[in-house]
């Protein structure tokens, strides 16, 4: 079975407390989703 398969996210995609974590250190905020969405493939809702 593919991991392509499986849709894995978390409830938010715009968290400040992940920058320097998931987040680039220096990221701007508009660019949150697209690193959220380089790591994740859904927002859960």
């Amino acid at each position: 079975m593919s991991i392509e398969r499986y849709f894995l996210g978390c409830p938010i995609w715009g968290n400040k407390a992940w920058v320097g974590e998931l987040f680039a250190p220096d990221v701007a905020q508009k660019d949150f989703l697209s690193q959220y969405a380089s790591v994740f493939n859904t927002v859960l809702k």
